[in-house]
């Protein structure tokens, strides 16, 4: 093998590397989105087109039946894995809006406990993060959130959290969720 191909198939290696641990920091933000099942499906949707479109040129050189049906299915794989990704990057870093104070009503909070070795003989338990619920757009929505919420308020009070209108419509919780 040449040093150039290797170096060609050395990046294209840590380019999806890059990919793969990006897509982890990423997931934070898909719980952060509100109805994001909607968006992920748009982009699925999105990276299938994409993925025929791009298999195109590629399956036109080949004569079998099964070799273009095999090019088809890598392209339209490889896109579908990674739209998700796209489609949450760019609603919410390409996004124009301001992020601006939102009107929910307050359902509930739940203390989450994270340990990846448990807890030590004696020591009091510590949450790691809250589950904040809230009313919003006709729905209960749930989110992730690293600091407790004013524990002063009781089910159905208004209250505001930080949110921006993502570039595709979606709206992003910001962190910090309280203004």
């Amino acid at each position: 093998m040449e040093l150039r191909e290797k170096l060609r198939y050395g990046l294209f290696g840590a380019f999806l590397l890059s990919l793969i641990v990006l897509y982890a920091f990423e997931f934070d933000w898909f719980e952060r989105t509100i109805n994001f099942p909607v968006l992920a499906g748009r982009s699925l949707l999105a990276g299938l087109l994409a993925g025929l479109a791009w298999g195109r040129p590629y399956a036109r050189e080949q004569f079998g039946l099964t070799e273009k049906i095999q090019i088809y299915v890598y392209f339209c794989v490889m896109c579908m894995v990674f739209s998700p990704l796209a489609a949450s990057l760019s609603n919410r870093l390409i996004s124009f809006a301001e992020v601006r104070k939102v009107t929910v009503d307050y359902v509930s909070q739940e203390a989450r406990y994270v340990s990846r070795v448990g807890m030590l003989k004696g020591e009091a338990a510590k949450p790691t993060g809250y589950y904040l619920s809230f009313y919003y757009k006709q729905k209960i929505r749930t989110i992730d959130n690293p600091n407790p919420f004013p524990l002063d308020l009781d089910r159905g009070d208004e209250t505001q959290l930080r949110m921006q209108r993502g570039l595709w419509g979606f709206d992003v919780v910001q962190r910090p969720a309280v203004p």
